[in-house]
C-alpha cells in the first residue's frame, strides 16, 4: 500500500509528489509529464492495480483509499504517527473516522481514472511504415538539421545513409530520397495538425 519504491521509480519514470492522490510522471527520455494516480506502480513497464475485494480504508464519508494519513489527531488532542502502527489499533481507527474495508469496482474506477488522450504533439507523427516521429520543437529541429546536412551531402555526391531515431528509440536507416519523402509528409502533417487547432 506504500508509494513506489526506488527500484520501481528507476525503471522508466520518476514520480514527483503533487496534490494528494496524484503523481506526475516524467519520461526521462522525452521530458514529457503525465498525471497518474499515486497508487499506480511502474513495474517493468506494467501498471499494477489492486483487484476488487483488495484491502482498503474508508474515511468518514465512505471514500476508499489505499493509504492512511501519516498523522492523525484523536478527540483528546493527542496525535498518532506512522499508520503502519496506529492502523492496528481499532480504537484509534474508530476515533479518527477510518474503517477497514475492501475495494469495489466503483472504488477502483475512482482511484484509477482513464488517462487523458495524448495531445497531437505528444502522439507524434506516424509514418507509412508504422513508426512514430516526435513533433516537439526539439524533434523538428533535429530532423530539419539532419535533412539539411543530408541534402548538402547529396549535392556533393556523397551517398551517406540517414539514420532517424523514432519515438520508441529504434533507429531507421534511410536513403536521402526516402528521407526527403518522409520530411515532406512529416512537415505537411504537422502543419495540418497545427492549423487544424488540434491540442
Amino acid at each position: 500500500m506504500g508509494k513506489p519504491n526506488a527500484v520501481e521509480m528507476t525503471i522508466a519514470h520518476l514520480p514527483i509528489p503533487q496534490k494528494r492522490g496524484w503523481w506526475h510522471q516524467i519520461d526521462l527520455r522525452r521530458g514529457i509529464r503525465r498525471r497518474r494516480p499515486a497508487h499506480r506502480r511502474i513495474m517493468e513497464g506494467a501498471v499494477v492495480m489492486p483487484a476488487v475485494g483488495a484491502d482498503c480504508y474508508r474515511d468518514a464519508s465512505g471514500v476508499a483509499t489505499l493509504e492512511l494519513p501519516f498523522r492523525v489527531t484523536l478527540p483528546d488532542g493527542s496525535t498518532r504517527t506512522d499508520p503502519t502502527q496506529w492502523s492496528e489499533d481499532a480504537d484509534v481507527l474508530a476515533a479518527t473516522g477510518w474503517t477497514r474495508s475492501t475495494l469495489t469496482q466503483a472504488d477502483i474506477d475512482l482511484l484509477y481514472p482513464p488517462a487523458p488522450p495524448l495531445s497531437w504533439l505528444d502522439a507524434g507523427y506516424e509514418t507509412a511504415e508504422g513508426w512514430r516521429l516526435g513533433w516537439q520543437a526539439d524533434d523538428v529541429a533535429l530532423l530539419t538539421g539532419l535533412y539539411v546536412l543530408a541534402a548538402r551531402a547529396n549535392q556533393l555526391g556523397v551517398q551517406q545513409p540517414c539514420v532517424v531515431t523514432d519515438m520508441a528509440g529504434e533507429r531507421h536507416t534511410l536513403t536521402f530520397a526516402e528521407l526527403e519523402t518522409l520530411m515532406l509528409a512529416y512537415g505537411a502533417a504537422r502543419a495540418a495538425a497545427s492549423a487544424g487547432g488540434d491540442t
